[in-house]
């Protein structure tokens, strides 16, 4: 139902991170960063804990326009942006059962069950949140707007563990999900942190979520 680019999926397994701070306790702290790739935007969030460890989490958002027409949604994604003006592709028809608190959209492959995790608006049931997990149980958020627009999320990927800071790197002793330790390059300047993934990914450049008092 939902296309993932295999460009962005590389995106998503690559972002395994990097940094270079005078002191560990500069990476403290969230962080958000995010490239953009085919009309779809990677977006990496990364948690350093004082205890040094940490969490990272690896999500897609892609853009489509809806339709609903009756019991049946028309999903059209979205292929180009410019200034206000958005340009959709051709339209793909799926079924949907829309009940009070949840949403099940389905197509020949696959049917996903959301609940809604914000309240409903009168002038349509459809508009708002709701949250579920694909076949592969993968998170999914699906944000219907008035405005005719989708915002589709799916996170790809979660990790947790330790790390440690050598020099110009991290080192990275993931403990989750599955066991193993690697290293990255990384940078660091105030409320910015450098990312430096693979040679054929730019760097990730991301914010600090809460900036520190000076």
């Amino acid at each position: 139902m939902l296309h993932v680019p295999p460009a962005v999926v590389s995106i998503a397994a690559a972002a395994l991170l990097s940094a270079h701070p005078q002191r560990a306790d500069e990476l403290v702290g969230r962080w958000r960063g995010s490239i953009e790739q085919d009309q779809t935007t990677t977006e990496v969030v990364i948690e350093f804990f004082p205890n040094n460890t940490y969490a990272r989490r690896v999500s897609i958002k892609t853009e489509f326009g809806w339709t609903q027409e009756g019991d049946v949604l028309l999903l059209a994604p979205a292929l180009e942006k410019k200034n206000n003006d958005i340009t959709y592709g051709k339209a793909s028809v799926v079924s949907m059962k829309l009940s009070d608190d949840v949403l099940t959209i389905a197509d020949a492959k696959q049917s996903i069950s959301m609940k809604r995790a914000t309240a409903p608006v009168n002038e349509s049931k459809l508009i708002g949140r709701w949250e579920g997990q694909s076949d592969l149980n993968e998170g999914i958020t699906q944000d219907f707007l008035s405005d005719g627009r989708l915002i589709v999320t799916v996170t790809l990927a979660r990790e947790a563990g330790r790390y440690s800071i050598r020099e110009s790197k991290i080192n990275w002793e993931v403990q989750i999900p599955q066991p193993h330790k690697t290293k990255s390059r990384f940078r660091v300047d105030g409320n910015k942190l450098v990312l430096f993934l693979t040679d054929d990914i730019p760097a990730l450049e991301m914010t600090r979520a809460e900036i520190r008092p000076q």
